[in-house]
């Protein structure tokens, strides 16, 4: 890892909003590759309080996309989340797996049949629809 991809994983953590905020943004202008050694610090910022800093993460981790199959149980595990924004970037991340093993469908159709939240609902669906159109 280098030392700005370091620098960045670890403002992640930092006790300053900015600086987090500032490390998401950083992490997602960055290549694929270098995204992929951060995923996890990125998912763990899914869960912090900042809105900002949750659409931050979420858009480093669509850059990335698709993601190795090893996170999707941590994806689909989020799918449960509080946060509808949240569950609704696992939708679209799941969605854009390329992997049956393990299989996030059930899960999908879980969410596009019985999340409360409607946008949620529709993402799960047309992440579904990516698995149909990828089969074909």
């Amino acid at each position: 890892m280098n030392h700005f991809l370091l620098q960045a994983t670890r403002d992640l953590a930092s006790s300053s909003p900015r600086r987090r905020q500032d490390a998401a943004r950083q992490l997602a202008l960055l290549g694929r590759d270098e995204i992929l050694q951060a995923i996890g610090p990125l998912l763990a910022t899914l869960d912090d309080p900042d809105p900002e800093l949750r659409l931050l993460a979420a858009w480093a981790l669509l850059e990335a996309s698709p993601l190795p199959a090893k996170w999707i149980p941590d994806l689909m595990l989020l799918l449960h989340h509080e946060r509808p924004e949240v569950r609704v970037w696992c939708c679209a991340l799941l969605g854009e797996c390329q992997s049956d093993e393990p299989d996030p469908r059930g899960a999908l159709r879980r969410s596009a049949s019985s999340d409360p939240e409607a946008e949620v609902r529709a993402t799960a669906s047309a992440a579904l629809r990516g698995f149909h159109i990828q089969a074909c």
